[in-house]
């Protein structure tokens, strides 16, 4: 299961953004509230059950464990040992690791892929180094706010 869209920016009324924010300790747009599970071993990680992350002025939230694709949408290969990023797709929901760097994005204020990958956003928390088939929480790059 993906991650689900849960609301808009354009529906600031919704009653499930509201509902989210009092469930989720008063969630602010723009606030990444995820969590990636098995960081430092062997599993690929996933983000956690309950995440929610903001993607081009929409929340998400992860409904059940989502892994995370070893496949590199970019390259269509297993994404190569060395530092990988993690982004989700902003229309399927569904999370990659991939080894092209993100671009910041001023109209959505946030770190994005480009071109056909304009609606993937990078979790800028996360960036992990991969050595064979081993994962473990990167230093976040300068510039990354």
């Amino acid at each position: 299961m993906s991650l689900t869209q849960v609301n808009s920016y354009s529906n600031i009324g919704n009653t499930d953004l509201d509902n989210l924010m009092l469930s989720n300790n008063k969630l602010f747009i723009g606030h990444d509230k995820l969590t990636l599970t098995h960081m430092t071993d062997t599993t690929v990680p996933a983000i956690a059950l309950g995440s929610i992350t903001e993607i081009g002025g929409a929340l998400f939230l992860a409904e059940s464990e989502e892994s995370i694709s070893t496949t590199d949408p970019h390259t269509s290969a297993t994404v190569a040992d060395g530092t990988v990023y993690v982004f989700i797709n902003g229309t399927t929901g569904l999370a990659y690791f991939t080894a092209t760097a993100p671009t910041w994005s001023d109209s959505k204020q946030g770190w994005y892929g480009t071109s056909d990958y304009a609606n993937y956003k990078y979790l800028k928390n996360y960036n992990i180094v991969k050595s064979s088939s081993s994962y473990t929480k990167a230093v976040i790059q300068e510039g990354w706010i």
